[in-house]
């Protein structure tokens, strides 16, 4: 579930950044010194877009070897410190001339496994509900 969007267009071409419930969650449960540090991360990456320095977003992200599902937009790791990890979606849409980057969780380096794999075990859940609805709607 996405709970916030921002968006900020340049010659008709936009850039969406979506925050789900769980990264939200996360971002509680970290302390007030490491909550500033992934603000000031995001905003750092927030300003290279808006500056259309794309080299700076993409030298801080890292991608991730084994996609969620293979439904799913490219998997990334973003550094904000040597132990904060947020990991999130980025795609980019040719089609509709936008990119879009979804905000998934936040985690310590060393909680990294654990958090990936529930991510995994939730799309894969919410891709079986949608086959269900589709079968019972046919």
């Amino acid at each position: 579930m996405i709970i916030a969007e921002s968006t900020f267009s340049q010659e008709q071409e936009s850039f969406i950044i979506e925050i789900t419930e769980d990264f939200t969650q996360d971002l509680t449960n970290f302390s007030s010194l490491e909550q500033k540090a992934i603000n000031n991360k995001l905003e750092r990456i927030t300003q290279a877009v808006e500056e259309n320095n794309f080299s700076y977003l993409f030298k801080h992200l890292t991608k991730l070897c084994q996609p969620l599902t293979q439904y799913t937009s490219s998997l990334y790791v973003l550094r904000v410190t040597d132990t904060l990890k947020i990991l999130l979606f980025y795609e980019d849409d040719p089609i509709f001339n936008r990119k879009i980057m979804t905000l998934l969780r936040i985690c310590y380096h060393n909680n990294i496994d654990r958090v990936l794999k529930s991510l995994r075990e939730s799309f894969y859940q919410k891709q079986l509900n949608e086959i269900r609805n589709i079968e019972n709607e046919g």
